[in-house]
């Protein structure tokens, strides 16, 4: 095994932007582009099928993605009844209850603690590492626990909102740090 120096910034690992594309939801829920990203990623796996289900749901009522995933997933304020209903698919109706809880935190929560949330409930380490190759699961769960670390660098963890942190992100140019596995040669 052998590490190679990597100058990849943060933000351009797959793992990161799916868990970027979950918090700007969290905290821009109009943001349709970035609802679609989250849902496909392995985080919810949500099909192509589901995706043109949830598009047509939000055109037949004249409403964002957002408001359309929370209504079929039984999650609305409008929704009278507390059942999930039965015709709307398993990741769906999963994103629906997981993101309007995180929805909430997000809005007292430093991005350190939202993450940290996201992470456990929604499962992301064992569904990333079930759905990338066996080759990448060390390098993707080592993406995720550097995004985890930058999230307590910024501002020194204080005074940070998740939509702060989102964009300070997006504009910096934070590089991916030095890995190190035990037994490996560090090229350099």
């Amino acid at each position: 095994p052998h590490i190679a120096p990597d100058s990849t910034p943060l933000i351009d690992t797959p793992e990161v932007r799916d868990l970027l594309a979950v918090v700007e939801v969290l905290v821009s829920p109009q943001h349709d582009l970035a609802l679609a990203h989250a849902l496909r990623s392995p985080l919810f796996g949500a099909s192509d099928d589901e995706l043109m289900h949830l598009a047509s749901h939000a055109r037949q009522d004249g409403s964002n993605w957002w408001s359309a995933l929370l209504q079929l997933g039984g999650q609305s304020r409008e929704s009278s009844a507390q059942t999930t209903p039965t015709n709307v698919e398993p990741a769906l109706q999963r994103a629906a209850r997981l993101m309007s809880g995180w929805q909430a935190a997000a809005q007292t929560s430093p991005p350190h603690d939202l993450l940290t949330r996201i992470l456990q409930e929604g499962e992301a380490r064992e569904r990333v590492a079930a759905t990338v190759p066996a080759g990448y699961r060390e390098q993707a769960l080592f993406h995720i626990d550097a995004l985890l670390r930058h999230s307590l660098e910024m501002d020194a963890g204080r005074d940070a909102t998740p939509y702060r942190w989102v964009r300070a992100l997006r504009q910096s140019a934070q590089a991916l740090p030095a890995r190190t596995q035990a037994g490996a040669v560090q090229l350099l």
